[in-house]
């Protein structure tokens, strides 16, 4: 939850308005009940319904219905007064987005709208400061979106900054280029801008998202209109030209802090000179032939970045391709790093995020390019298709994607699918295939074995001994297990995130009701009676359609056996 609510304005309550006309059959939105039965969510808003012409978004709260406020009330209770509104043709939602309403229910910040208008709590934010947004924002990242310091990125021991030595006068081509540091060419298939800078125009094939804010362009670092731009001091060859770029002030602001703080993760200096950025990030990496050890390097190389620039209030920072091709890994698995790793930093507060890269290096702009993509497609239409399941704290989430590209505390696999199994090992790279390795032989007979994610946007990966079974009954007993034991690891493992594949819907020929049925219910019971503040998902793949839908079913079935009706 938000530690300064101030610090997010845009999430404050609402009232929308929606009535329907002769040709409206319904408001074009739909609930969910909450595990515990009081209360009630927005389950879906339905395009070009009524509904959708008002703020209401999925997942909000229901505080009152007409004035009356109904967040206390049984569920049932509230679908009569829908029904009531519905043959009425008009209805008045007072709504919460569902962060806001726990941290309401947290600080006891009033939720009817009288006593809240009223609030010392009203009157810090802004009217009318919420701004619409298409999806539920940010659950990937879970509670990591309010932190500004990243615990895995303490953890790890930053290798010193280098004191420098530069002659400004050196020609480009006697520069060091061990760890060139790349910079982009145009692609067609993207809208290209032109950004007027002083003497320099720079055009930018830049790649936008609305759920990805990062720019891949073509330009120099030097010539960067931004708040910050990010150096590698361990890139002899981009420090210098920064340095040259910036004059002698730079490199004595960079060697006095240096030698004042030698051990820093990050030296912050003023840029000057024909530096076009404010301020100029110069932090260490650490290269590495290893795949998973280079890609925790870049992780913490961003991740570091990023949070200075958030703690400092800037709202553009630029990147280089960090070490591209030169640490003996493939391009895919930097940029792969670099993109994932923005992505999950970038469920925090708003940000730009630009990375550069040299106008030769097709290939590399091409990478980066496929990996922004193949994000976007986790996040696009079938991730659209989202369902949730909510009780007072926790949410299930049922999508369609690839369970190792999960932004999670935790992705599970099962030691029963070798393909599966294989696959999460392969995305992770070799520290997780080491250990995965010795804790096997270690501990043959063990039930789980957890794993570092290695090259994963995820914290941690759980392989569950499980095995199918003919019998039904004793499938069924088999997965709560399952459940049960995942459950007790996530806890002992201090994590709030878990996905899960759709395991055994594949080739084992078990039976898919029984499966996703135990799999769900048992995950509610255990949000509901433990009263844990998690969010587990269930990532089905794109292709099975038929797996997607009972996981869709399953989920909004309350626990009475009904499911939730369109509005």
């Amino acid at each position: 939850m938000p530690i300064d609510y101030q610090n997010f304005s845009k999430h404050q309550p609402r009232t929308c308005e929606i009535r329907l006309n002769r040709s409206d059959t319904s408001f074009g939105f739909q609930t969910v009940d909450p595990l515990t039965s009081v209360g009630m969510f927005i389950q879906e808003v339905y395009p070009n319904s009524p509904a959708a012409n008002t703020s209401l978004r999925k997942c909000d709260r229901i505080i009152e219905i007409d004035d009356d406020f109904v967040d206390n009330v049984p569920s049932s209770t509230i679908l009569e007064k829908l029904r009531t509104a519905k043959s009425n043709k008009h209805v008045k939602l007072y709504v919460v987005d569902t962060e806001t309403y726990n941290y309401f229910q947290e600080n006891n910040i009033q939720l009817s709208s009288k006593e809240y208008r009223q609030s010392p709590s009203a009157k810090t934010l802004p009217i009318n400061s919420y701004i619409i947004e298409h999806e539920w924002p940010k659950n990937d990242c879970d509670k990591s979106q309010y932190r500004h310091n990243d615990n895995r990125s303490r953890n790890h021991a930053s290798p010193r900054h280098r004191l420098h030595s530069v002659d400004m006068n050196a020609s480009p081509e006697s520069i060091d280029n061990r760890f060139l540091d790349c910079y982009p060419r145009q692609s067609n298939s993207l809208n290209t801008e032109t950004f007027v800078c002083n003497e320099h125009i720079t055009t930018s094939a830049i790649m936008k998202s609305s759920r990805l804010p990062i720019h891949v362009c073509k330009g120099d670092l030097i010539t960067q209109q931004t708040d910050v731009i990010v150096v590698s001091s361990s890139s002899q060859r981009l420090f210098n030209s920064i340095c040259k770029a910036g004059g002698s002030s730079v490199l004595a602001s960079y060697n006095a802090k240096l030698s004042k703080h030698p051990e820093a993760p990050i030296i912050v200096v003023k840029a000057v000179g024909q530096l076009a950025s404010k301020r100029i990030y110069f932090l260490p990496l650490k290269p590495s032939s290893d795949t998973s050890i280079l890609c925790k390097s870049i992780k913490k190389f961003v991740s570091n970045a990023l949070e200075k620039a958030l703690k400092q209030n800037y709202q553009s920072i630029t990147f280089p391709a960090i070490g591209c091709g030169q640490f003996r890994c493939s391009v895919s698995v930097i940029a792969g790093a670099m993109i994932r790793e923005v992505h999950r930093k970038l469920k925090m507060p708003d940000m730009s995020v630009s990375i550069i890269i040299q106008p030769e290096k097709a290939d590399i702009y091409d990478e980066f390019q496929k990996q922004i993509h193949l994000l976007e497609s986790t996040l696009s239409t079938d991730k659209l298709r989202t369902i949730f399941a909510i009780s007072e704290k926790g949410i299930i989430v049922v999508e369609k994607g690839d369970i190792t590209m999960q932004n999670v505390d935790v992705i599970i696999g099962s030691s029963s699918s070798d393909f599966l199994r294989e696959a999460i090992i392969r995305a992770a790279g070799n520290e997780a295939q080491t250990a995965y390795n010795l804790e096997l032989k270690t501990h043959p007979n063990s039930i789980l074995i957890a794993t570092p994610s290695g090259a994963l946007p995820c914290k941690y990966i759980f392989f569950v001994k499980w095995e199918p079974d003919s019998d039904e009954n004793v499938l069924e007993q088999s997965l709560v297990d399952l459940i049960y034991t995942v459950v007790q690891n996530v806890i002992s493992h201090n994590c709030t995130s878990v996905a899960f594949p759709a395991i055994g819907c594949g080739k084992h020929g078990c039976s898919v009701n029984i499966v996703v049925k135990t799999m769900v219910l048992e995950m509610k019971k255990h949000l509901m009676t433990r009263n844990l503040p998690w969010t587990v998902k269930f990532v089905v793949e794109p292709d099975q359609e038929h797996i997607y839908d009972e996981f869709r079913k399953q989920v909004l079935t309350t626990q009475h056996g009904k499911t939730n009706s369109l509005y």
